[in-house]
This record gives C-alpha cells, sequence and structure tokens, in this order.
C-alpha cells in the first residue's frame, strides 16, 4: 500500500482538493482519508465541463470515483452529511453515501455545538478579541472531547436510547458553560443564538436522523491495507496548528501531518507528505499576515468574506511561513510540494516574494517543543504572534517566468522539490514534474 499525505502549508485555502481530486485520478487511489477536521473544510473541485462541488467531509477524490473514510480524528456533522449527499447527487453523484465510512470513534458534531461556538464568537467579537471562527462548531467539539467528557460519537448512531442520553448531558453541559455570555451580546444576536443552543434542535429530531448513518454508510474502522493507493487529505493549515498556529489566532485541531501517520503507525506501506501552497499567500479573517498587500487582490470565486471567518486577504508569496510551515512538519519531513493557482502570476510583469520581516528575529521563527508545558508554548506562541502583526515584509522583486522564479525560490525554502505545478481549477491543469 503506498499513502500519500496532503498537507497545507499557509491558513488554509491552498488548493488541497483539487490536488487530491488530481492525484487520486493519476495514481488510480481508491480511497480517500479525512485525517482532521470537519465540515468547517471547503476543498473545491472543479471538473473540465465546469461541474464545481465544495467538498465539506466527503473526500475531494469523490468525483473521481474514489471512497471517503472519515477517521477517529474528524469531527462528523451528520446533518451536513446529508445536506453534502444531496448537492453531490445534484451534479451527478448518486453513491456517495455508499462510498463512505466512519471511524466509530469519531466525535459529532451537533447544533448545540455551533450554538455554542457562535456565542463564544460573538461575545469575542463584541469585546474585541476575536480570533477567527468558521462558525461551525469544530472547536466545540473538540472543547467537550479534550476535557475527558463522554461525548456523542459515530458509534452511538448504533443505539437511539445511548445516544439520546448523550445528547441530552451534552446540551446541558453547554448551556451551563455558555449561558452567562448571552446577556452580554449585542441586539437579539445573543437571543437567537440562545433559542437555537436551548430549542432550536429537538434531541427526538436529532437521533431520528443520526441513527440512519448506519442504514447508508459503513461504520467501521478502516483496513488501510486493503488499498494499493490511498490520498490522505488534510485540513485547514499549519499555520493554524492547535499547537504550532499563532496563538490565539489557531484552531483546535492538529493541522500537520501527525494524525495521517498515527493511522499508519506499524504498517507496511510506502509513504510520503505533499505539502501544499498557492503561488502567493491568502488568509481568512483575524490574526497575523505579514506579506499582505492591496496590490494583490486575485478574482477568488469561491472564498470570500464570511459572517463568522471574516475578510478574505491576499499577499506576496511568503518564503518565511514556508520555512516555518516546513519546520512544523518534524519528523514528517516533506517530500515533494505542489504549488497552486500558478496561472495568475505566470503572465505578469513583476512579483515580490519575502525572503525575510522586519521586526523580526529569525530565530524566533521556529515551532515550540512538542514538550513544552501548555502554558508555557500557549504564551510563547502568543508573543510570537504580537510580534508579527507589526512586523513588514523584506522582498524582493522577481522578474521573467514568474513562475518558474517562484517555483525555484519555494523549493529553495522548503528544501524539498515541487512535484506538482498547477495553472487553474481542473485536473487537466495540472502538471507532474519530472526528476532531474
Amino acid at each position: 500500500m503506498r499513502a500519500t499525505v496532503i498537507v497545507d502549508l499557509g491558513y488554509g485555502d491552498s488548493g488541497k482538493g483539487t490536488i487530491v481530486d488530481y492525484l487520486v485520478r493519476e495514481r488510480a487511489a481508491e480511497m480517500v482519508v479525512r485525517y482532521g477536521g470537519g465540515a468547517q473544510c471547503g476543498h473545491n473541485v472543479v471538473l473540465p465541463d465546469g461541474t464545481h462541488h465544495e467538498f465539506h467531509q466527503f473526500g475531494a477524490g469523490t468525483f473521481a470515483g474514489a471512497g471517503t473514510h472519515l477517521s477517529r480524528f474528524v469531527c462528523v456533522n451528520p446533518q451536513m452529511l446529508f445536506i453534502e449527499d444531496h448537492g453531490l447527487q445534484q451534479v451527478g453523484v448518486p453513491d456517495a453515501l455508499q462510498r463512505l465510512s466512519l471511524d466509530p470513534l469519531a466525535p459529532l458534531t451537533t447544533p448545540f455545538h455551533v450554538a455554542a461556538n457562535r456565542i463564544r464568537e460573538t461575545a469575542r467579537r463584541h469585546a474585541s478579541s476575536i480570533h477567527g471562527s468558521v462558525g461551525l462548531g469544530i472547536g466545540e467539539t473538540r472543547r467537550y472531547e479534550i476535557a475527558g467528557m463522554d461525548v456523542p460519537r459515530v458509534q452511538d448512531c448504533l443505539s437511539a436510547d445511548a445516544l439520546r442520553h448523550k445528547l441530552d448531558d451534552l446540551r446541558v453541559a453547554i448551556c451551563s458553560d455558555v449561558g452567562h455570555l448571552v446577556p452580554s451580546l449585542p441586539g437579539a444576536a445573543g437571543n437567537d443564538l440562545w433559542r437555537g443552543l436551548t430549542a432550536g434542535a429537538d434531541i427526538d429530531e436529532l437521533v431520528e436522523i443520526y441513527t440512519t448513518l448506519p442504514n447508508v454508510c459503513e461504520i467501521a474502522p478502516l483496513n488501510l491495507m486493503a488499498y494499493n493507493e490511498v490520498i490522505f487529505e488534510g485540513h485547514q493549515g499549519v499555520l493554524l496548528d492547535e499547537f504550532r498556529g499563532f496563538y490565539p489566532y489557531n484552531t483546535w485541531t492538529d493541522c500537520t501531518a501527525d494524525n495521517a501517520f498515527r493511522l499508519l503507525e506499524r504498517l507496511p506501506c510506502e509513504s510520503e507528505v505533499l505539502g501544499v501552497t498557492r503561488a502567493y499567500s491568502t488568509r481568512h479573517g483575524a490574526g497575523p499576515f505579514v506579506t499582505e498587500s492591496d496590490q494583490v487582490n486575485f478574482d477568488e470565486p469561491h472564498n470570500v468574506h464570511g459572517p463568522w471567518q471574516g475578510q478574505w486577504r491576499q499577499g506576496w508569496t511568503d518564503l518565511v511561513t514556508l520555512r516555518y510551515a516546513m519546520l512544523c512538519l518534524g519528523q514528517w519531513r516533506m517530500d515533494s510540494v505542489a504549488v497552486t493557482h500558478l496561472d495568475r502570476i505566470a503572465d505578469l510583469r513583476s512579483w515580490h516574494v519575502a525572503h525575510d520581516y522586519y521586526g523580526v528575529n529569525m530565530t524566533e521563527m521556529v515551532p515550540p517543543s512538542i514538550q513544552d508545558e501548555e502554558r508555557i508554548w500557549a504564551e510563547r506562541q502568543k508573543i510570537l504572534s504580537s510580534t508579527l502583526l507589526k512586523a513588514r515584509p523584506k522582498t524582493r522583486k522577481l522578474v521573467g517566468r514568474l513562475d518558474d522564479q517562484v517555483c525555484e525560490q519555494i523549493e529553495e525554502a522548503v528544501m524539498a522539490p515541487v512535484s506538482i505545478r498547477s495553472y487553474g481549477p481542473t485536473y487537466e491543469q495540472k502538471f507532474m514534474e519530472v526528476p532531474a
């Protein structure tokens, strides 16, 4: 069995989905394993005939015929699974659920998590301390799992009584945790969100929906050795990682390759790590973004300003954060890189890449040690974030064949070759580089 682990080297939105679609076709992969995140993912795949789908929980290899497995590290939202399946049926994929399997231990994301997420984020916004969220409850799902609560899991969908009991306990716990925030929320927002938590989702209705899952897809651990080619599809980006990201503008999940290799542990297989980055930098919402520039303003059909994520931002190619992302992978060193959106810069007259920052000692741009206590690494990353918010890029100007030059600069920064170049959203616009 050969496993290819896809990792986003930025703040997300690198084009992971389109690379997964391409690799499934190129390597005849039979299975795509999602190894983190949840329904907040938005991995866009466009076919040559214009057919488009934004993949949230199903693997981005679905159009190409691959199955999807949601591992124990994925926060599964059953309601959104059914909504997404309906969307796939509308674009000609009638059997996505039949090709889906779920790990029994994967935690469930419920409407209660979503409401709590939005209450907390609205409170942060009101206090001018917003740090970014997609507003779909992934962080809340992880919060209660990490705290040791007996949270609802996929396996509970096999028993209506067990599921009902866990959902009831979860709602009580969440109401207790966030109720004090509601009176301080502005306008009608607090009352609306509170109603969504206390009365907006009937537990019996949720039980009815969730217990249909075993009838339409498989609930079982995945036997990876049953497949010749498996693509591990990452989520978000390394710069948002729960431990190595720029706190507090980070996520609650591990965005490196760690969880993929936990799933591959002790299996006899050939594996490689493929980093994915755009030819330019992007970020959604609040947080450090040193190379942001109003001179970089490409059309963006699939990423827009969102009520929870915040503003869509763009900037010059950032070699500093690419080096940092490479270091975040630790022992799982990158074998190669896929560079997307090269068509955006290929025909420009000039371009800028940031190779250093003003106001930052580059010895600070090293991820914290995994052995550090939480108090130590959180404070360290908070200081680094504060420094980066004030930093300015040191750039060099490129002229000539910009796509070639940007790829060369990226290779030097991450010490790995560019193996895939993407000049558009479809698989026909991607090219595998032949090693010299």
